[in-house]
């Protein structure tokens, strides 16, 4: 029971890598950057493009998994007493 407590929590929170990898593919494609191709930019431009782009996806995966991964936490750390502190945990 202790070893598997918040395994579910922590499988949704893990699921949420669509929200940076669909995030970064956005920016990209907002931004004009395809594969192979740098849209007529200097490699600088392209670097900094990319940068953004990433940070905006990270954003965005915290975004959608921190408040799930808070929860996470509380019940893993939660002491193991009768009654539990949090319930259905």
């Amino acid at each position: 029971r202790g070893l598997y407590r918040g395994w579910t929590l922590t499988a949704l929170c893990r699921m949420s890598n669509w929200a940076y990898f669909g995030t970064y593919e956005l920016c990209r494609k907002q931004l004009g950057l395809t594969s192979g191709s740098s849209g007529g930019r200097s490699l600088a431009q392209s670097i900094g493009a990319s940068v953004l782009c990433g940070a905006a996806a990270g954003f965005s995966y915290w975004l959608s998994c921190y408040p799930l991964d808070v929860i996470k936490n509380r019940l893993q750390t939660a002491p193991d007493v009768h009654p539990p502190l949090y319930k259905n945990g």
